[in-house]
């Protein structure tokens, strides 16, 4: 050890120690003790929160590079199979990552992990590398940004390069999603750029609001209807449809609408829903699951999300 840095005992000369090594060891101090920043601002420095998880790549990859974005899947040991494996710091098996706008209330939670280290996919004889990925707080990435404004990021499908060779993604820009952009590269510019975010799995994210019109009378007995969306008809919010596929077309117009349940008081007789209108009538809702992707699916309004169309909450009906 330095002379300079060696410690000294009560009663020793002070001397040894430049004018220099001595402010900074004080600087030093007076950081740790006060948590203020080096630039003498004196603002407290809040702790990072960041949550880091310890995952292995897909299996149909057979590399992901620093930076990656993932999707948690499963702890590679299952409670079942062994308990007290389990109960041990969990590794995670990761998937491709699936945006949250094509996401309805019947799917799973979507948590994104950003690797913070590139991985080698195992091979046939070989143990998965296990690497630490973050899945909440802040980090780098890159971010393919659409608009300027955009200020918040999510998952897209779009971006794996080389198949299943190898894997580096981006995140798409938003107006809403689960990472919010902190600071990026081209502020004033569009287009894939290297980007800070913090990431908040816990993110909800916000329903797509249409304008509608009945196609038959919807009664206060009626669970669901069946409707197509005005016009445009879209509000704000997350998709439910294919942006690729242009302009609305006459099934992307055709949409089922469900009816909001009463709760009546302990005793009260009431019709089981609230909204009642007749065949042409207008009304508001936000999007709640669908449509269904199968080639093959039928035009069943109580099918749920495996219906051709989409299914849209209401909110507000027009009176008679």
């Amino acid at each position: 050890m330095s002379a300079t840095f060696q410690k000294v005992t009560k009663g020793q000369p002070f001397a040894g120690i430049t004018a220099q090594d001595y402010n900074r060891s004080m600087e030093a101090a007076k950081r740790v003790l006060t948590g203020s920043r080096k630039d003498g601002t004196g603002a407290r420095r809040g702790v990072e929160n960041r949550s880091i998880a310890y995952v292995v790549p897909p299996e149909n990859y057979w590399r992901l590079n620093n930076r990656s974005i993932v999707q948690l899947d499963e702890p590679t040991i299952l409670p079942a199979d062994d308990l007290s494996g389990f109960l041990n710091p969990l590794v995670w098996k990761t998937k491709e990552p699936t945006p949250r706008k094509s996401h309805g209330e019947h799917k799973l939670p979507v948590t994104l992990a950003v690797t913070l280290k590139g991985m080698d996919s195992p091979g046939r004889e070989r143990q998965p590398q296990v690497v630490p990925a973050l899945i909440s707080g802040l980090v780098q990435v890159r971010v393919n940004v659409t608009e300027i404004d955009h200020d918040h990021a999510d998952a897209t499908d779009e971006g794996w390069v080389n198949g299943g060779a190898a894997a580096t993604q981006r995140l798409d820009s938003q107006y809403s999603g689960p990472a919010q952009i902190v600071w990026r590269e081209k502020p004033e510019e569009t287009g894939e750029q290297w980007a800070v975010i913090n990431l908040d799995n816990t993110y909800t994210p916000r329903r797509q609001i249409i304008l509608f019109r009945l196609s038959e009378d919807l009664t206060t007995e009626d669970e669901f209807g069946r409707a197509e969306i005005y016009e445009n008809g879209v509000g704000y919010g997350v998709q439910w449809r294919n942006d690729e596929r242009g302009p609305l077309d006459e099934r992307d117009k055709k949409c089922h609408v469900r009816n909001l349940r009463r709760e009546p008081a302990s005793g009260e007789r009431f019709a089981p829903f609230v909204f009642e209108g007749g065949e042409n009538n207008y009304g508001i809702g936000y999007h709640s699951y669908g449509p269904s992707l199968e080639p093959n699916a039928p035009d069943d309004p109580a099918h749920g999300p495996g219906s051709k169309f989409a299914t849209f909450q209401i909110i507000q009906m027009q009176c008679n």
